[in-house]
Order: C-alpha cells, then sequence, then structure tokens
C-alpha cells in the first residue's frame, strides 16, 4: 500500500504537468495537492487495505512520516554539503559545479512539457498503457511461494550423511525427530545426539540448573603444597548413540571402549540371526562409561576403569581423548560438535543472549563454543539422564543407491532447522526453505505485452522524426546527447508512472462497478486478483516494458544531436612530458581576463593540499607579449592527487587567435616536473576535466559577475604594473 501511495507524489507532478501545466510556482503545488487527493480517495474506498485495517489513517499517517522524512534528509544533506565547502574555503557559489544536475532536471521538464504539444498523440500512447496494465492485473497473478533450495557450500569430507539441526545448535523437537526415524529406518542409519549444557532456553526457574558438575571423591592431591580440586564444573557434556560410532570414523576414534563394544554386539546380533536363534540385549550398565580430554583427567588425578560421580551419578572413565581430536569433530557447517557457549558469544557480540539467538540469520561462524577440554563424551542415554536435549539427528544412508539430496530435500520441508548432505557427487549442499515468485497467466498475456512496447517504441521512434528540428535546437541550446536521451526517458517515464497507475486505478473502479450491479443481480462479477503485491508487480512490470522500449529511441535521439562530432571530448597524447592542447572552446578577447581570473580564483581555493583533486601554488596572471601569446596568460604550478604519488607539474593557459576577429581559443600547456608518465596522465584526466567545468560555468554567469570579473582583471594587472615600475 506504501507504495502505491508513493507513486502517487509523481502521478500527481506528471498530471498536472500534462493536463494544467501552471507557470507560478503556487498554482504547481496547488494542483498536485488537488490531483494527489483524487488519486488517495480513490484509493481509499476502493484498495482492500483501507477496508481490512481498524485504523486506515495510520497507513496515510506512515506514507506522510516517510516523505517527510526524506525531505528533511534531503535538505539537512545539502545544507551540510554547503557548510562542508564553506569550512574547505570553496563558499564562492560561482564555482559550484551543479550544471549537470540542472541540464539533466531541465532535460526531463522540457520532455514532459513538449507531451502537451502532442496531445493526441500523448493520450493515445496513455491509454495503451493503462490498458495494458488492466490487462495484466485482470489476467494474471503473482505469489510467492516457498521451496527448499539447495545451496552449495564447498567439498565435503567425511562419511555420506545429513545432519538436521537448528541453526543455533539448540534442541529439537523429540517428537519429531523420533517420526524422521521411524520414517526413514529402512534407508538409513538414523542417529540421535543430546547435549546437556546451560541453553538460554533452560535457565528459566522452573528447568534444573545445567551445571555439570564432575567429583572424584578418592583424589586428595597436593600440588605446591597446595591441595588440588576435587570437583571440575564442565561446560556440556554430549551424548552419541552407541551405533554411530561404527558410522562415523571420526566419533569411533573418540570413542574406542564403546566403538568395540557395540561392534562386537552387533557381532553376537548378527551371528544370532544367522543361526535362527533369539538375541539378548545386554542389560545397561549401571555405571555407565564416559570420556574425558587429557587436561581435565590428570587434573582429577583419573585414570581409564576409575570411578567417580557426574553431579550424583556413579560413572567410570572408560577413555581419554585429546582435545585437539575433538575441536576438529565439526558439522557440516563448520559447527563444532561441542556446543555453543552462548554467555561468551553474547559478550563478545555486546548484546543478549536472546538477540544473539533470535538473529534472522545465524552464522556459525560467530559463536564461542564450548571448550573440548571441559566437554564430557558418553552415550546418549546417560546424557539424557542429566538433562540432556536432542540437538542434531544424523542420517547415515544403508546402500549406496540412495537419494540423499532427494531426501535431505524432503527432510528439510517438515523440519524447522537446516539440512545439510554431503554426497559424493555434490558436495556439502545446504537445504532450506526459502521464497520463490510464481506468476500465472502471463503465458497468454505476451502478445499484449509485445504489442504494447512495439506501440510505445513506434511512437518514440515517430517523435525522433518528428522533432529533428526541435533536437537540433535543443542540442544548440547546452543540451549535451544525453541530455537529450534523457528527455526521452522523461516522456516514457510519464507513460509509466501515469500508465501503471492509471491502470491500477482504472481496474479498482471497474471491479467496484462490477460488485456493484452483480449484487443487484445485473451480472456475475468476474474473480480478479487486486492484491497489493500483484499490483506492485503488474506497474514495475509496465514500467520495465515502456523503459526498455526507449532505450533504442533514446540511442537514436542521442546520436541525433550529436551527427559528426565526437560525443565526449578526449585529452590528445602528451609530446614527452609536455602536453599542449586546445580547448573546445571559443572565447571573447575581451573576456579571457575575466575568465583567468575567475578560473584562478578556483585554483585559489585548491590552495590546501588535503582537498580536491589538486593543489595549486604560485597562481599568477600576466599580460603582455611573449613566446606563448600576446595577451592574457595564467601560470601556476600543481601537485596532482592521490598526493602520495608526487605527481607535480607546471600549467600555462593563455589564447591564441582565431579564424574570426576579436574572437580567441584557449590553449593549455602543462609541463611534468615530477612523478611517474602514468600518474601524471590518469590525475591530469581529472583535473583538466574540472577547468572544463570552469568554462561552462563561466558561461551561464549573469553579466554582472562577468563585468565584476572584467573589472579584477584590470586591476590585478594595474597593480602588477605599478609594482614592476616601483622595482624598476
Amino acid at each position: 500500500m506504501l507504495i502505491l501511495l508513493i507513486l502517487t507524489i509523481p502521478f500527481s507532478f506528471a498530471l498536472e504537468r500534462l493536463l494544467v501545466g501552471a507557470t507560478n510556482i503556487y498554482k504547481q503545488m496547488a494542483w498536485i495537492l488537488i490531483f494527489f487527493i483524487g488519486t488517495f480517495l480513490m484509493l481509499y474506498f476502493t484498495h482492500p487495505a483501507f477496508a481490512m485495517s481498524q485504523s486506515p489513517m495510520i497507513i496515510f499517517i506512515a506514507f506522510f512520516i516517510i516523505v517527510m522524512s526524506v525531505m528533511v534528509i534531503y535538505i539537512v544533506m545539502s545544507r551540510f554539503k554547503s557548510e562542508l565547502l564553506a569550512m574547505q574555503g570553496m563558499d564562492t557559489s560561482a564555482h559550484r559545479v551543479n550544471s549537470e544536475n540542472s541540464m539533466l532536471l531541465a532535460a526531463i521538464m522540457i520532455g514532459v512539457s513538449s507531451m502537451r504539444n502532442r496531445p493526441v498523440k500523448t493520450l493515445l500512447t496513455i491509454l495503451t498503457v493503462v490498458l495494458l496494465t488492466f490487462t495484466i492485473i485482470s489476467f494474471a497473478s503473482f505469489d510467492s511461494t516457498t521451496y527448499v533450495r539447495p545451496v552449495y557450500m564447498g567439498s565435503g569430507s567425511g562419511e555420506q550423511r545429513i545432519e538436521s539441526f537448528l541453526p543455533q545448535h539448540v534442541d529439537l523437537l523429540e517428537p519429531l525427530c523420533r517420526s524422521m526415524k521411524e520414517l526413514y529406518k529402512d534407508d538409513y542409519h538414523v542417529f540421535f545426539r543430546s547435549a546437556s549444557y546451560n541453553s538460554p532456553f533452560y535457565m528459566l526457574p522452573t528447568y534444573p540448573n545445567q551445571a555439570n558438575v564432575i567429583y572424584n571423591p578418592a583424589f586428595h592431591g597436593m600440588k605446591d603444597g597446595e591441595p588440588l580440586p576435587q570437583t571440575i564444573e564442565l561446560d556440556a557434556v554430549v551424548g552419541f548413540e552407541p551405533e554411530e560410532t561404527i558410522c562415523s570414523e571420526k566419533l569411533g576414534k573418540l570413542m574406542v571402549k564403546l566403538r568395540e563394544k557395540t561392534a562386537a554386539e552387533l557381532q553376537k546380533k548378527a551371528e544370532a540371526e544367522k543361526n535362527g536363534t533369539k538375541y539378548v540385549a545386554p542389560a545397561a550398565d549401571p555405571v555407565p562409561g564416559v570420556y574425558l580430554s587429557k587436561v581435565r583427567a590428570e587434573s582429577l588425578n583419573l585414570k581409564v576403569g576409575d570411578i567417580f560421580f557426574l553431579r550424583t551419578m556413579p560413572v567410570r572413565l572408560d577413555g581419554i581423548f585429546e582435545a585437539k581430536d575433538l575441536d576438529d569433530f565439526t558439522y557440516l557447517d563448520n559447527g563444532k560438535v561441542t556446543p555453543p557457549n552462548f554467555n561468551q558469544t553474547a559478550t563478545a557480540e555486546a548484546s543478549s543472549i536472546f538477540a544473539v539467538l533470535n538473529s534472522s540469520y545465524v552464522d556459525a561462524s560467530n559463536f564461542i563454543w564450548s571448550s573440548p577440554d571441559l566437554t564430557m563424551l558418553t552415550d546418549y542415554e546417560t546424557a539424557k539422564k542429566v538433562n540432556g536435549f536432542v540437538n542434531a539427528v544424523l542420517f547415515y544412508p544403508k546402500s549406496s543407491e540412495i537419494d540423499i539430496r532427494k531426501d535431505a530435500t524432503d527432510i528439510a520441508e517438515v523440519t524447522f532447522g537446516i539440512v545439510y548432505s554431503n554426497t559424493a557427487s555434490n558436495g556439502v549442499e545446504r537445504h532450506f526453505m526459502a521464497p520463490v515468485f510464481e506468476a500465472s497467466g502471463l503465458s497468454n498475456l505476451l502478445v499484449p505485452l509485445l504489442l504494447g512496447a512495439l506501440i510505445i517504441l513506434s511512437s518514440l521512434l515517430g517523435s525522433i522524426a518528428d522533432r529533428e528540428r526541435e533536437i537540433f535546437t535543443f542540442s544548440a541550446l547546452g543540451l549535451s546527447p544525453k541530455d537529450v536521451s534523457c528527455l526521452f526517458f522523461a516522456e516514457s517515464s510519464v507513460y509509466a508512472v501515469i500508465g501503471g497507475l492509471g491502470g491500477y486505478l482504472l481496474s479498482q473502479v471497474t471491479n467496484a462497478v462490477l460488485t456493484a450491479l452483480a449484487k443487484r443481480g445485473v451480472l456475475e462479477a468476474p474473480q480478479m486478483n487486486f492484491s497489493s503485491m500483484t499490483t506492485v508487480y503488474t506497474i514495475l512490470i509496465v514500467m520495465a516494458i515502456v523503459l526498455l522500449s526507449t532505450i533504442y529511441p533514446a540511442i537514436k535521439a542521442g546520436r541525433a544531436a550529436s551527427p559528426d562530432v565526437a560525443r565526449k571530448w578526449k585529452m590528445p597524447p602528451p609530446d614527452g612530458d609536455i602536453l599542449c592542447f586546445q580547448f573546445p572552446f571559443t572565447v571573447s578577447r575581451v573576456d579571457f581576463g575575466g575568465i583567468l581570473v575567475f578560473i584562478s580564483e578556483h585554483f585559489a581555493n585548491h590552495a590546501d593540499s588535503s582537498l580536491g583533486s589538486f593543489a595549486a601554488s604560485n597562481i599568477r596572471i600576466t599580460h603582455g607579449k611573449n613566446e606563448l601569446t600576446d595577451g592574457y596568460m595564467l601560470t601556476a604550478d600543481f601537485t596532482l592527487a592521490p598526493f602520495d604519488l608526487g605527481v607535480a607539474e607546471e600549467m600555462s593557459m593563455y589564447s591564441a587567435p582565431s579564424d574570426i576577429e576579436g574572437i580567441d581559443v584557449v590553449t593549455v600547456r602543462i609541463i611534468r616536473r615530477d612523478g611517474s608518465k602514468g600518474a601524471w596522465l590518469r590525475g591530469n584526466t581529472r583535473f583538466v576535466g574540472e577547468i572544463r567545468n570552469q568554462f561552462l560555468l563561466w558561461r551561464s554567469l549573469p553579466v554582472e559577475t562577468v563585468m565584476h570579473y572584467r573589472e579584477l582583471a584590470a586591476k590585478n594587472l594595474n597593480n602588477a604594473a605599478n609594482a614592476e615600475g616601483e622595482q624598476a
């Protein structure tokens, strides 16, 4: 809805220019306001958003806030730029290069105004775009749906598998996990992983303390005369289903004894099935086995086989692992198997824990993970006994013929987390639900769309032929080929805005009339899709078609504006360390002194080498006869940006007679004094461009300002002559 309201601003402006064309600024604003209010009222009474909203005026207030905010930001930034220029010593408004934007705006206004001179063609073209918009809205619909999209994450390593977990690596819904295990048990070995740690979801008073404390009552060691601690608080306890130690090579190396025990039991089960005997599973071990890092085992003086306590539960140390091996054991998203430490992560990011968790996109690489030295490994059931929860589900295929990629996509459709797959052919892929844009009915509208584009194309091409003399006049008045091209884009933008929003308003009014007639039993109203997203997509499509149809006519018009000359002036190549060329300007011999004073003033504003693209020094204006000229000459020394390259040069600017009496051409002679030749040429490209801009600005100065600079030139030369006489 806000997008439609924003479009009403250029829509109202275009209507005022085409239908009224007021010359007074107050009348222009009044008519724009009238058209805006009329358009808003049509939207208010026809758009469904106003009918569905309990406070419809809030929509208008939000729009008003956006518009006013943009205006205030623009005014503040303009003022800030002016103040910054004043602080830099460039407060002479005559030297500010605003001509390009002004010319572009002038081209747009000329293009809109010239449409009024051809009312029939303009009306027919606008009606074409309006009907095109109405047709698309009535017979096509646009919608956004979601589907699972795989994204390549890199080459995989380790076993082919599927991993499902939440981006934050917190607890999953266990009923959903068990349903997936039951669904895929025929094709995959499905294993749960559990973790017990200080999860932020378990910090409420209703949940028990997640701190995991291990205690060795038999240890009373001393070090440096001080007793060593008998208890250590762990960051996390991570549990794995025993069968996963067979499928995962890295996990099997970490939990060797559990892998050997599980392999032996699976062998017994296979032999029992082969012999047709009943397999009896062993009873649960009353003292479960656990695994600690080498550092933690030594700190508690524990050896393999020792009994100690995890909280109040007796456990047995079945193995010791290296912390580096556990640190290298990761998920496919490069997240650690050790759970995240959310307290340290939130502190490092200077935010709250819940801000980290509720981020729209959680990047596992930003987490600080639990220390491997403070992590205990055990089986899945033991971790559950100390309030562990399921935080990952892994799928290992039972055969090489299973389509892992397809199954990962299916799993991603029913889970709340992210699914990763690792296959030999596709590497590691991330499967997640993503929105996709769908359009229906557009195939039936290809011909109307093509016809609309051709009508606009032919209309604009006809305008070029009809307005050839007008284009030449614009070019003579100072419009560049780019500005002439923008003139045609301005016209097409008016067609696009009026046609897009006008077609939507027509469809809304038509729908309201048909609905009213249907209520009276006159006819049956057709089903039309006028949703907000459909409207936005339709207007964007129409605007794109109109603007694309303008590209070729705009290029052709730009070429017509400069048929026999280059579209952009280029600096000639140097002769050794000397660069000498004539500017494409002719100036009056009477004005040349004033021009040089004007340009020297611009150079003086760049005396500070920290500002602009050059720094100037030793600026001098002389008048007399020498080997270069018989008239005014401006000389100065320059250092070009970037200043650390040390590019230095000397420039002389003087006039030379042309073929017309009293008219001179401007000649520039630049001598390289220091710096590499390549940096010198690159720096002069921008430097010479700035000088050309000053010549263009001179032509736009009012007569009083020109006379002011003429007087300054005469005064400066008189002062210089008097100083020379006194020295003599």
